[in-house]
């Protein structure tokens, strides 16, 4: 998909940017943006009518390293096929599922974590 977008004459793609504005109005749209280069702080304004921005992914992992073994993006490492950590009653959900999916794999993981619970009782 980059490389078709790339490809295409009516895209523009704008690195090292930061959207520093939109300006328009809600029954006109877009009209333009100014954009920050964040290691000059130069601002370059542009005439445009619309605007897509990705934000990037980042798992929130940070708390675990030392503990959890993860991958050079920072993702929970698992068994394969499964959701096991390489730490006991660590369950990670799965990665790229939709919300609804992945709150069924939580819901599989409480069910998991009460079964052994009641094993300790």
């Amino acid at each position: 998909m980059q490389e078709r977008a790339q490809k295409n004459s009516k895209i523009g793609f704008f690195w090292d940017a930061a959207v520093d504005e939109i300006f328009g109005e809600p029954a006109t749209g877009v009209t333009r943006v100014r954009l920050k280069n964040p290691r000059t702080g130069e601002h370059t304004d542009f005439r445009i009518d619309g605007v897509f921005m990705a934000l990037g992914h980042q798992p929130n992992t940070a708390i675990f390293n030392g503990q959890l073994d993860m991958d050079e993006l920072g993702y929970l490492i698992v068994r394969p096929g499964s959701t096991y950590t390489n730490v006991e009653g660590v369950r990670r959900g799965r990665r790229g599922r939709s919300g609804l999916s992945a709150g069924g794999h939580g819901g599989g993981h409480w069910m998991h974590g009460r079964a052994g619970c009641r094993a300790l009782a």
